[in-house]
């Protein structure tokens, strides 16, 4: 079965960058990108995705609400947050909100691909995914 993953992040060059850093992570992997956290929640609406993936500073809707709406739709769905801002400042939001991971700005790519296999292995399994790093 596919597994389709959501990136949202307001940067365009770097939807692009970690779109093709994920469809080379595992054939069968769908990619989906939004600019907005409103565009994002509009496509949570029409399909399941099995991780979100997203920004966490961003103009329209921040990450941390987005996160809220997008349990609202799905409970269960693995949440990566990413920041230049440094993860410690949202450990409080993160442990609230169920957050799996959060990555810092700038990504290194081989972490970034871990963390997503990572979490669609456990969401695979069943099992429990470790806390936001």
């Amino acid at each position: 079965m596919k597994k389709v993953v959501l990136i949202v992040d307001d940067e365009e060059r770097v939807l692009f960058v970690l779109q093709n850093a994920l469809e080379r992570l595992e054939n069968g992997l769908e990619v989906v990108t939004a600019a907005t956290a409103e565009e994002a929640l509009r496509k949570a609406r029409e399909m399941p995705f099995d991780l979100v993936i997203t920004d966490l500073i961003m103009p329209d809707v921040d990450g941390i609400e987005l996160t809220e709406r997008v349990r609202g739709l799905r409970a269960d769905v693995p949440v990566v947050w990413m920041t230049a801002y440094g993860c410690g400042s949202f450990q409080g939001e993160a442990e609230r909100l169920g957050v799996n991971w959060c990555l810092e700005k700038p990504l290194e790519i081989g972490e970034f691909r871990e963390v997503a296999r990572r979490a669609l292995t456990a969401r695979g399994q069943g099992a429990d995914a470790p806390e936001a790093a």
